[in-house]
């Protein structure tokens, strides 16, 4: 019963509501922010009535209004910092501010610039977005977003030669097709389990996402639109109002998957693009999925870059790495309101 994931959620916001409203938050988050600070790692921010429209995993989502409430917060109680004012803290390695933090935001997707930008202007808060260059502004989607689009399409149709594909593919991701149903339950499955393919040999995964997408090559839809990235107009308007850029690889690939001469043209050709967009230089990067390696941080320092950001949950130090930094990963189902994003941030639920 306890196992329960609704119950489970029940619990942990019931604690940290709790927890909050005698203070053990607050205390316990000027304690272990003293002299240290909070990197927070968001991907998506999407309006409630468009979720239903989303193909991404719920892991990456936060919701609008949410989003606006803990920009609220993080301004009232934190000092919420620039790229800038972080690196200078990181490479003297002089002590950060009591509840130091630093807003990220991961892949580079269109919701930053419609959604969270808005927001971010309107309530005075620095930003910084990780871009996956080769997806700018080209209609690309993630392998992930596209995989579940397509099988979710295809839950429905009657095709004999599909019908068995499909079931082969669900198959390989643990899941049962005679338990699923075009409806948001189904998709819901899709979208939980499709991650599991991340764990296919290359030569598999791609196999499966042509299959998935020969398997609805004739239809189309509009809730496609909603798994899209930025332009690289959005990324100058953006950066002209503040927002700072850093680089995400030029594919999103990971790193310590990969050859070390892919590995090291995926991180200096997405620097070289995003400076060639700005203008500008950039000197940040985050390690997709925060997949790394010594050779990874070697080649990401020897590009270049002053800071690398993994996705290792912790605070930092100013004495810490710079080239693993430490991020809490904040969505919907961990932080939907401030008692939880609290507990999430000094790390107790």
């Amino acid at each position: 019963m306890f196992g329960h994931p609704k119950l489970r959620s029940w619990i942990r916001a019931t604690l940290a509501l709790v927890l909050y409203v005698v203070g053990a938050l607050h205390l316990l988050s000027s304690i272990r922010l003293r002299n240290r600070a909070v990197v927070l790692m968001y991907h998506r921010v999407v309006d409630p009535e468009d979720l239903e429209k989303v193909y991404s995993h719920p892991g990456i989502i936060v919701e609008t209004p949410t989003f606006e409430q803990h920009l609220r917060f993080l301004r009232a109680h934190f000092h919420v910092v620039s790229l800038r004012e972080f690196r200078d803290h990181m490479i003297n390695g002089r002590p950060f501010a009591r509840r130091t933090c630093l807003i990220t935001f991961d892949d580079g997707w269109e919701d930053n610039y419609t959604r969270a930008f808005p927001l971010l202007a309107k309530h005075n808060v620095p930003a910084t977005i990780f871009l996956t260059s080769g997806y700018v502004g080209t209609g690309r989607r993630f392998w992930q977003e596209s995989l579940a689009h397509s099988l979710f399409t295809a839950l429905d149709q009657a095709d004999g030669a599909n019908a068995r594909m499909r079931r082969e593919i669900l198959a390989k991701l643990g899941l049962d097709e005679s338990t699923l149903s075009p409806d948001a339950a189904g998709k819901a499955a899709i979208k939980e389990n499709v991650w599991r393919a991340k764990n296919f040999p290359e030569q598999e995964r791609k196999q499966v996402l042509d299959d998935a997408s020969r398997m609805v090559r004739d239809q189309s839809s509009p809730t496609e639109l909603y798994d899209s990235f930025l332009t690289w107009a959005q990324v100058k308007a953006m950066a002209a109002a503040g927002i700072d850029f850093g680089a995400h690889t030029v594919n999103h690939q990971l790193l310590a998957t990969i050859p070390s001469d892919e590995a090291h043209q995926e991180i200096e050709a997405s620097k070289r693009a995003i400076e060639k967009a700005l203008d500008k230089g950039i000197f940040s990067f985050a390690y997709p999925s925060g997949s790394h390696n010594a050779e990874c941080r070697r080649i990401v320092a020897d590009s270049g870059f002053q800071l690398a950001f993994s996705t290792e949950a912790g605070l930092v130090g100013s004495a810490d790495d710079r080239f693993t930094i430490r991020r809490i990963n904040i969505h919907q189902g961990a932080a939907s309101s401030i008692p939880l994003l609290m507990a999430r941030i000094v790390g107790i639920l």
